[in-house]
């Protein structure tokens, strides 16, 4: 990776420290188990846009290959692996659980972040207008 190149990545480490620190904090009441839901929806966004911020950091260093399907299968890969993550760390917290639904929602979102993402710069409406 090029001198400094890391700094591109630095609003998606940033996005996921916050997230951890949101998802791993002890809660009064356990999560709620509903397929829809407003807190899916949030889950959906958070993934969402921490795959499109690592997404963003890999099309503008190159770190992953200049391959996009390389760049896509390891951003998803990192996103859902560290939501998947999260989501288990949950239930070691107090008032906390593990929920395969917002597994699920977790997942979804990093999809469509990444579907997004590189929809946008297969479609012209280039890297250069994102930063």
């Amino acid at each position: 990776m090029r001198h400094k190149a890391w700094l591109r990545f630095l609003p998606s480490i940033i996005w996921a420290l916050t997230l951890a620190v949101l998802m791993l904090l002890p809660s009064s009441s356990l999560p709620k188990s509903e397929l829809f839901s407003f807190d899916k929806l949030i889950h959906f966004g958070v993934f969402a846009l921490l795959s499109g911020l690592v997404s963003f950091g890999a099309a503008t260093t190159g770190a992953f290959g200049k391959s996009t399907t390389i760049q896509v299968v390891i951003s998803l890969t990192i996103s859902i692996v560290y939501s998947t993550v999260l989501e288990l760390l949950q239930q070691f917290i107090p008032g906390r659980a593990a929920d395969l639904y917002d597994i699920l929602a977790n997942v979804a979102g990093a999809v469509f972040g990444v579907t997004v993402f590189y929809t946008f710069i297969k479609n012209k409406l280039a890297i250069e207008k994102l930063m």
